[in-house]
């Protein structure tokens, strides 16, 4: 029970109050419902963001792998076709017959003579060392001092180490 200071006053007072506790309650209950739905907003932003970032850095990194995939294929292609002719003027170099410089002149005409294969070894030799291994180059060199089978074995098979086969 109230006590009677005026009545009317303590009674207006008191149901302002009430209103004031109820008007509070249900602001701290749509301030929850607004940070619940703020903080599934954050989270659905956070999922989205990541999605499209993860995205994003997907394709970068898959762009960056192709274009590394490609500049690879270019270079063992590169790399095939340069060994194979070298293995066809390495074998000519060893049995330099009539024959064998006859078949060489066939596809390459500026090949006259043994001289002639000489030099163009010792310019695959020096073209080489734009993009054959060390291994290589070391096999090689030792090929064009002794134009021997197991020199020309030893070549071979570094190439196809250099070349993963």
């Amino acid at each position: 029970m109230l006590v009677n200071l005026g009545g009317q006053y303590l009674a207006r007072h008191v149901t302002f109050l009430r209103r004031l506790h109820q008007d509070a309650e249900a602001a701290n209950i749509c301030l929850r419902r607004k940070l619940h739905s703020r903080a599934m907003l954050n989270e659905i932003a956070l999922v989205i963001s990541s999605l499209g970032a993860g995205g994003l850095l997907g394709v970068f990194a898959k762009s960056f792998l192709d274009k590394r995939q490609l500049k690879f294929t270019k270079v063992f292609d590169y790399k095939e076709s340069r060994y194979k002719a070298m293995s066809i003027l390495m074998l000519t170099a060893l049995n330099p017959s009539d024959y064998e410089l006859a078949q060489l002149k066939m596809r390459r005409p500026d090949i006259r003579n043994v001289d002639d294969l000489d030099k163009e070894l010792q310019l695959e030799y020096h073209n080489s060392m734009l993009f054959a291994s060390d291994k290589v180059l070391r096999s090689f060199a030792v090929f064009l001092v002794e134009k021997t089978v197991t020199n020309y074995q030893a070549v071979a098979q570094a190439m196809r180490k250099d070349l993963y086969l």
